[in-house]
């Protein structure tokens, strides 16, 4: 095999090596941010069911916080 070539297959398995570490950094990144938001959004439901008085979940199932 000459040299160009075993350089351009080198130089091809770095590139597929690159691509894939910034793939996976993305879905990380992705994954964190969704994580972020849908704990800002239960932060956000608790914040609003305190303040409202809406509905509180116990064994029974879901009840109006003023019924019990």
């Amino acid at each position: 095999m000459s040299s160009q070539v075993r350089l351009f297959g080198e130089l091809l398995s770095q590139i597929k090596t690159r691509i894939w570490q910034a793939q996976s950094t993305a879905v990380l990144a992705a994954n964190a941010e969704l994580l972020y938001l849908y704990l800002d959004i239960g932060r956000m439901l608790v914040e609003r069911q305190q303040k409202a008085g809406w509905v509180n979940f116990d064994e029974q199932g879901w009840v109006n916080s003023g019924e019990r």
